[in-house]
């Protein structure tokens, strides 16, 4: 190896020695340490500090202070074993004999377990509970099996018609029977001892079977004008009453219609009794009224087709238009008058024009007619009149009115008007641009 000579004092940062430093030409043995003197500095051999210096010994630990290495042991000389765990004698374990060396082996053969109070275990030992013998112990007062509560921690105290407390230790019933039976009665109460009863005037209230039922009411109701009741005159509600309506009103200042009718309308009915003088006459009735619509007829028909109809007359009495005049009414007179308008049109002239007044049956009606249909009664008068003669091509309007009498109030009639002409050529006409054919009737007073 070569060597380094005149090495140069000073600050260095790093010094990299590749085999070996020696001092004055001793590079030390294996394991030496350089170390100085605070003079010189030279190889030696490494000091080691003591155990004790590094390591506490605990309880039951020694540390020896001397040798190299030093040592560590336990204080504890021996370990006893004894209980029912343990097969056989007791047993000593003794960490230090033997070199240090011992197995000592721990057989449980017992497994038998006996229950204790409250538990219940399989196996020879016993387990037990400890309880208070207050709130809660065993069933059998120290022997028993099973735990079991004896009262509850707190009481409940009661008062009233019974007083105590209760704590479940045992059975209690609890009376609450109120021993106040002071009340005061209202209106329409009486109390009687402990009964509280309905206090009532057994006038218009009353008991059936135990139960309030009204009997009338207190004032009564009495029927004033054109009002009575089916008995009696006054009504409580003690018994049923009709309330009628008097057939003759009288001191009635005014009636009056509601404004929104039905579909029908509204009316007033008069009496349509049959006999003669029974129907409903009106007297001092006022009709001046513009508002009034009054017609004097009974039966007023008008045939006004839109294009014009017309008869062609033969010599033979026919029923005018196909019929659309016929019309049926019951007496309410015994006399009427029955009014017929119709235009007469003739083309050439010399020609008489007849009307006939017919019923259901065509049969010419007569003054004093008992019947619907029974034709010309015995001494009558005809209907067949001559209405209108042309001497020239005519258009003229007729007017014709028949007078019957004899009629029977109540009894139906039929009026079905006819006419005829003395020679051909001669026709009646309605609609279109003529005038309206009209039959209308009205009473004879």
């Amino acid at each position: 190896m070569a060597s380094l000579s005149g090495l140069q004092s000073g600050f260095f940062t790093d010094i990299d020695v590749v085999d070996v430093i020696t001092i004055n030409g001793n590079a030390g043995t294996a394991n030496q340490v350089l170390t100085s003197d605070g003079t010189n500095t030279s190889y030696q051999d490494p000091t080691l500090p003591a155990v004790s210096s590094l390591l506490t010994a605990g309880t039951g630990i020694d540390i020896t202070n001397t040798g190299n290495p030093e040592t560590i042991s336990t204080n504890v000389k021996s370990l006893v074993l004894d209980g029912t765990a343990v097969s056989g004698a007791p047993q000593t374990f003794n960490p230090n004999a033997n070199g240090g060396s011992q197995t000592i082996t721990i057989n449980d053969t017992d497994t038998t377990y006996t229950a204790g109070n409250g538990i219940q275990i399989s196996g020879s030992n016993i387990i037990q509970t400890k309880t208070d013998n207050t709130t809660i112990r065993d069933s059998g007062g120290g022997s028993g099996n099973n735990l079991q509560v004896i009262k509850v921690p707190n009481a409940l105290t009661f008062t009233g018609y019974d007083t105590g407390t209760f704590d479940g230790s045992s059975a209690l019933s609890i009376n609450l029977v109120d021993t106040d039976t002071t009340y005061s009665a209202g209106d329409g109460i009486v109390i009687g001892g402990t009964t509280i009863e309905a206090n009532i005037d057994e006038d218009t209230i009353d008991f059936n079977a135990g139960t309030m039922e009204v009997q009338k009411v207190p004032n009564s109701l009495t029927a004033g004008t054109n009002l009575s009741y089916s008995s009696g005159t006054t009504f409580d509600g003690s018994a049923a009453r009709t309330i009628n309506l008097d057939s003759s009103l009288t001191n009635i200042d005014s009636i009056t219609m509601t404004s929104t009718p039905s579909a029908g309308g509204t009316s007033l009915t008069g009496n349509n009794y049959p006999a003669a003088g029974y129907q409903t006459p009106m007297t001092y009735f006022n009709l001046l009224s513009s508002t009034n619509l009054v017609s004097p007829y009974f039966l007023h028909d008008v045939y006004d087709p839109s294009s014009a109809d017309s008869d062609a007359l033969t010599t033979i009495h026919t029923e005018i238009f196909s019929g659309n005049l016929k019309n049926s009414f019951t007496a309410q007179s015994t006399s009427c008058c029955i009014e017929l308008l119709i235009y007469n049109f003739s083309i050439s002239g010399n020609k008489y024009f007849y009307l006939q007044l017919g019923d259901n049956k065509l049969v010419e009606w007569s003054v004093g007619a008992t019947a619907d249909g029974g034709g010309v009664a015995t001494g009558s008068r005809s209907t067949n009149r001559t209405m209108n003669y042309t001497d020239e091509t005519d258009k003229l309007p007729v007017s014709q009115t028949w007078y019957l009498s004899g009629l029977s109030v109540g009894t139906s009639y039929t009026i079905n008007p006819m006419a005829r002409t003395s020679g051909t050529l001669n026709y009646i006409y309605a609609g279109g641009s003529f005038p309206a054919c009209i039959l209308r009737g009205y009473y004879l007073t």
